[in-house]
């Protein structure tokens, strides 16, 4: 019981980690202007697409019922990225809000798979392939916001 719970609980935090990134994509990309950035969202967006595929997969395999991402913390996130890019929409501060996005993200993906008692299974191994795939995001943006300097 416990493990079908944290197999769930990872799967949850799989999807709210797409469902914020996807999201984040969708509303900073009307704001940038850089071709390479515009480049790497849809990159990015993509990779997104594909574990949501897989973790949809997953669902269907395992029976579970998982809970999605709140409307209001969608709303949230939107009027953050609204207000943030209103007082600033370079190029290095929409970088700067995309890096530490998918900062958070990877930090609480792996705070979650870590109490996973199941570290062989699909769920873990999906969970590692988006942790891993944010981090390099993350030095991807990061090497981004250094050539933009």
């Amino acid at each position: 019981m416990q493990k079908e719970k944290n197999e769930k609980q990872l799967l949850e935090e799989i999807f709210k980690n797409i469902d914020m990134g996807m999201q984040s994509i969708n509303d900073i990309t009307p704001k940038v202007k850089n071709t390479d950035l515009k480049k790497e969202l849809a990159r990015m967006y993509e990779n997104y697409d594909k574990i949501a595929t897989q973790a949809r997969v997953l669902v269907d395999e395992e029976k579970l019922d998982i809970k999605t991402s709140h409307p209001f913390k969608k709303a949230m996130l939107w009027s953050s990225i609204q207000l943030n890019t209103m007082k600033d929409n370079s190029t290095n501060h929409i970088l700067g809000m995309l890096i530490q996005g998918c900062a958070m993200g990877y930090a609480s993906l792996i705070d979650v798979a870590q109490t996973s008692t199941k570290k062989d299974g699909k769920i873990y191994k999906l969970a590692k392939e988006l942790i891993e795939i944010e981090q390099n995001d993350e030095k991807r943006l990061t090497a981004l916001l250094s050539a933009t300097k």
